[in-house]
């Protein structure tokens, strides 16, 4: 019961950011697996920068993929792309 009610908040969460339908099917499946730090850090992005929350889902959905995949060009493009995040926060 409590996970369904997680899953239908998180459903609502996405509902008005402009994502993919696999991103968000991505968020529903993981989002019981998060801490809520986790999740804290995702309403704190929603709220202040939405275009970093969109940027931040692409980027765990396309990691999942390439992990799932086991596509190693890839991750190191998309952790290249994440340390490059990082130094522009700093």
């Amino acid at each position: 019961m409590k996970k369904q009610i997680i899953k239908t908040n998180i459903k609502n969460f996405l509902d008005d950011i402009k994502i993919s339908s696999d991103a968000k099917d991505f968020w529903t499946r993981i989002v019981d697996k998060l801490s809520p730090e986790e999740i804290e850090t995702f309403i704190i992005l929603k709220k202040e920068n939405p275009r970093d929350l969109v940027k931040a889902i692409e980027i765990l959905t396309r990691r999942k993929k390439a992990l799932s995949e086991k596509d190693t060009k890839t991750l190191k493009e998309i952790f290249e792309e994440e340390k490059n995040m990082f130094k522009d926060i700093i």
